[in-house]
């Protein structure tokens, strides 16, 4: 005869729904209010200005979740690394300044790629990262 697991071990084995925290409720926001994609420890930083004291655990945790929601997606920038942003379905492609290291969204796609793709060849898809300096680094230069 089978035994039937006791109630606590049988709720200890049900998925939890994610806690909704004021930790979690900060980082969803600064994704939502970024103007751009953020690194992990820039996402802590500006969450810890919301909610003091946020852990780089408790942003990855909840980074986790928000991609598996799809709220959030990862963005592989040359020379920026990866870093998220809050997934607007929108086309764009990026600035990446040298010196400060923060990425730009751009609003406007060149478009017509397809001259530049070789005979035969079929475009799928495109990147556009551009580098430099943005207007703060550049001020503070000169």
């Amino acid at each position: 005869m089978a035994r039937r697991p006791s109630p606590q071990r049988a709720a200890a084995a049900r998925p939890r729904a994610p806690r909704n925290t004021p930790q979690g409720a900060a980082v969803r926001r600064v994704f939502e209010e970024a103007d751009g994609p953020l690194s992990v420890q820039d996402a802590r930083e500006r969450a810890a200005g919301l909610c003091p004291g946020i852990g780089i655990a408790t942003v990855y945790r909840t980074l986790r979740r928000l991609l598996a929601e799809k709220a959030v997606s990862a963005v592989d920038i040359p020379g920026a690394g990866v870093l998220y942003e809050a997934a607007a379905g929108l086309h764009h492609h990026y600035f990446v300044c040298h010196a400060c290291g923060r990425a730009f969204v751009l609003r406007n796609c060149p478009g017509h790629l397809q001259a530049m793709v070789p005979d035969g060849f079929e475009l799928q898809r495109h990147d556009i990262v551009l580098h430099g300096l943005c207007a703060g680094c550049r001020t503070s230069q000169a």
